[in-house]
């Protein structure tokens, strides 16, 4: 179990109701007017800590996304927003919200980065880049990429493929290897354990189809067996024990097994979408958007994709009902 990955686990689910335009305009300027946070939640019939949550995330992204910000005068910190009051520092937060000018299409970006609904859609580079962290030591800082928990999600489900694979290859080359399991069984586990051996697996999985329809052969389907079980017991080629320790050629038949595509995209695909999305005035989220639109290409649902991105351009927060499709 990794540590790191369990945090993000049960920090990668948002509020199941995103906070509407109105009431987080209505935060940012009952700041501006030095509300105490209950007045701000009774305001915006929020609870207070669904309001000092907002107040910190927005803020946070706010500072991360257009860089930290000084004001001109110092920002008087609210009643009930204090360390005192919260158990936690919401002072750079309140600042970046209160010592700029907030536009309703920042609001509406923050919370297509923040409360996305549905599951947001894995693809090879997240993929890549988790192992990529893995296999440097430094998985417990990949949460610092992005605070979107849509991002950490992502991360969650890529270290779960790669695991999940590694853990059934590795046991499927053990079983293989330790006993001698029938024709049927065999050609099951061979197929696992060919991520981390391909050709021996490969070969026993032949033999053991033969085995399967003609029983007399069983003899040979053992010689095999016992010759995959010195191919693999090799000192030199240890089993990974983590995900870190998959080559990238494992990497890249884990991600096709699981069907996603693995062939770069076409310089001229990628180019036209982010001039589309920069036509759009979403260019700044082209980290997310990017993969999900060549997906889309991928699917044939490229025009839905499209007329999900126009209804975010015109700032209604209900986009992500229409890229549902274009996910599919």
């Amino acid at each position: 179990m990794n540590t790191t990955i369990e945090q993000l686990r049960t920090h990668t689910t948002p509020a199941a109701t995103p906070p509407s335009i109105t009431q987080v305009r209505r935060i940012v300027q009952g700041l501006s007017a030095t509300h105490s946070c209950d007045t701000i939640a009774n305001d915006t019939q929020l609870s207070a800590t669904e309001t000092q949550d907002i107040v910190s995330a927005f803020g946070t992204w706010l500072s991360q996304s257009k860089g930290k910000i000084t004001p001109d005068e110092p920002v008087p910190i609210p009643n009930g927003f204090t360390e005192r009051d919260t158990g936690r520092q919401l002072h750079n937060s309140i600042v970046s919200l209160v010592a700029r000018t907030i536009q309703d299409s920042d609001i509406v970006r923050w919370i297509a980065r923040t409360y996305e609904s549905g599951t947001p859609t894995l693809t090879y580079p997240v993929v890549a880049a988790v192992r990529a962290f893995a296999q440097l030591g430094k998985l417990d800082q990949i949460s610092e990429v992005s605070p979107s928990p849509r991002f950490h999600q992502l991360v969650v489900q890529a270290y779960d493929l790669l695991e999940q694979a590694r853990a059934d290859a590795v046991a499927a080359t053990h079983q293989l290897s330790t006993t001698n399991p029938g024709p049927a069984t065999t050609m099951e586990l061979t197929n696992k354990a060919a991520l981390l051996n391909e050709a021996a697996a490969t070969r026993l999985h032949r033999i053991a189809a033969i085995a399967n329809d003609h029983p007399d052969t069983l003899e040979m389907l053992h010689r095999e067996q016992r010759h995959f079980a010195n191919q693999v017991s090799s000192p030199t080629t240890p089993l990974p024990s983590h995900i870190g320790e998959l080559t990238d050629g494992q990497t890249i038949r884990i991600a096709q097994q699981a069907g996603l595509p693995t062939e770069k995209a076409a310089p001229a695909d990628t180019r036209r979408i982010r001039e589309r999305l920069t036509s759009l005035g979403l260019e700044a989220d082209s980290d997310q958007l990017i993969g999900p639109a060549l997906n889309a290409i991928q699917n044939g649902t490229e025009q839905t994709f499209w007329e999900a991105m126009a209804a975010r351009a015109s700032d209604n927060t209900d986009w992500h009902t229409l890229l549902e499709p274009a996910a599919s």
